[in-house]
């Protein structure tokens, strides 16, 4: 239920539809964290509240996603294209960045130092167990359908949307796919809303193709008992 009202809520921030909300919920992604994936729902949970809130909630809701799942931190990258995209610009461009641009980093790269020194040993084991069970180059192709259709969506964040999802390549190819291309879908839906893009004709039925995953997973479990049977 709170997975859902933190859905509804960013949704109701950028100013999108009901039915276009619909879509969202009923999601193949979100259809798995609501059977399972507990921990994920949590970090999941608090990515959302991320989003949503403003200011030190912001830093410190993501700061719990990070350590209620460690696939969230998959998500690091992307975030850093985000947020610091214009900035990297200025930077190269003109020698120049912004003062609370400091302040943050000052804030965020000490805090994430500190996560992987105590975090290491099961962000490796992890990763090594994912790399045996799913790594494959097949994998890949998903999140190139994902960005061409962000690339033929949006109109204002082409090349940051691009790069955001394209830092998900290695973390597809080691980690698998499924795992993975959940956080490059909910980064390109983001920009999807930001720009008021969700009732593009590409973005419904990149959603309908979803809720035929969810349908199909939900037989599943009632047929085999299992959603991946």
């Amino acid at each position: 239920v709170l997975l859902i009202h933190g859905l509804i809520k960013v949704c109701l921030q950028y100013q999108i539809k009901p039915t276009t909300i619909l879509l969202i919920v009923l999601n193949f992604y979100v259809i798995v964290m609501l059977t399972g994936a507990e921990r994920l729902k949590i970090a999941y949970l608090f990515l959302l509240w991320s989003v949503y809130f403003r200011g030190t909630f912001r830093y410190v809701f993501f700061s719990f996603s990070l350590l209620s799942h460690l696939q969230i931190f998959t998500l690091l990258p992307a975030i850093a294209v985000i947020y610091y995209y214009d900035d990297f610009i200025s930077v190269t461009t003109r020698l120049k960045i912004k003062k609370t641009t400091l302040i943050q980093l000052s804030f965020l790269i000490p805090m994430l130092l500190a996560m992987a020194v105590f975090l290491w040993e099961p962000i490796l084991s992890k990763g090594l167990e994912y790399m045996e069970d799913y790594g494959s180059f097949l994998e890949l192709l998903n999140i190139t359908l994902l960005i061409i259709i962000t690339l033929v969506v949006l109109k204002n964040n082409r090349v940051r949307a691009t790069l955001a999802i394209l830092s998900f390549f290695p973390f597809v190819f080691l980690l698998g796919g499924m795992r993975v291309n959940m956080l490059a879908v909910t980064v390109a839906i983001y920009f999807f809303m930001i720009e008021n893009r969700m009732s593009h004709p590409a973005v419904i039925l990149l959603m309908l193709y979803f809720i035929a995953k969810s349908v199909e997973f939900i037989a599943n479990i009632f047929i085999h008992g299992n959603g991946f049977a």
